[in-house]
């Protein structure tokens, strides 16, 4: 797959919905994702206000190409597209009250619509931004937050902790992180990293995987450093 990959300086990935931008502007950036010490896929993600988001995920080293494109205002119709090296994947559609989930060309899931649907991949570093959208930092702790997992067909509780900050070391500064847990299954979790009210880095401990924004030269170095010490 021939596609240019575009970082902007300076722009990070919008944390908060709220804080997208305006409709009408657009902002791209883009991710690195590492299993291991072997980067295995680029992301470029394109947000356009709170229309829509987009990843276009080139795979490296044998991973598949990706592209998902989800639509976060959105209340009925299609809230989730996704094609897997060209075919079908996973799909979430909201109709007559209720919430539609396919995968491939057949349906894997249909739930009663209970509330607005927050459509969460964990495979998308995009989709770990909009649920910290929803999780309130003033009383912190742990909070469940629900949304629908495409994967699962269903809808679920993320259970996301802000745990301590970590200040990162990058040559003659440093980055002062914030640090969130999310456990997305019943002994699986995630740990998302924040800088400026942004996503920076993730990591994926069931698949070695680290995803880093691209902007930050030896991030993903760093984040390994210190999940290492966490050990």
């Amino acid at each position: 797959m021939n596609r240019v990959t575009i970082t902007v300086a300076g722009l990070a990935f919008a944390l908060a919905i709220e804080s997208f931008p305006a409709t009408g502007q657009t902002i791209r950036v883009t991710f690195s994702g590492y299993k291991g010490d072997t980067q295995i896929w680029t992301d470029v993600i394109t947000m356009d206000g709170k229309n829509k988001i987009e990843d276009i995920v080139d795979g490296l080293s044998g991973a598949p190409d990706r592209e998902a494109v989800r639509f976060p205002d959105a209340r009925t119709g299609e809230l989730y597209t996704e094609t897997v090296n060209g075919l079908p994947g996973h799909r979430v559609v909201v109709k007559d009250g209720f919430v539609y989930i396919y995968e491939g060309q057949g349906m894997s899931g249909m739930v009663m619509l209970e509330e607005p649907p927050l459509v969460f991949d964990p495979g998308y570093p995009s989709h770990y931004g909009v649920v910290l959208s929803r999780y309130r930092d003033a009383p912190g702790g742990s909070q469940k937050i629900p949304v629908v997992i495409p994967q699962k067909g269903d809808y679920c509780r993320v259970d996301v902790t802000r745990k301590s900050p970590v200040s990162i070391p990058m040559g003659e500064t440093a980055l002062s992180a914030k640090t969130y847990e999310f456990r997305v299954a019943y002994k699986e979790t995630v740990t998302v990293w924040t800088v400026d009210g942004a996503v920076a880095a993730i990591h994926v401990p069931s698949r070695d995987e680290y995803m880093v924004d691209a902007k930050y030269p030896m991030l993903r170095e760093k984040i390994q450093m210190i999940v290492r010490r966490s050990l």
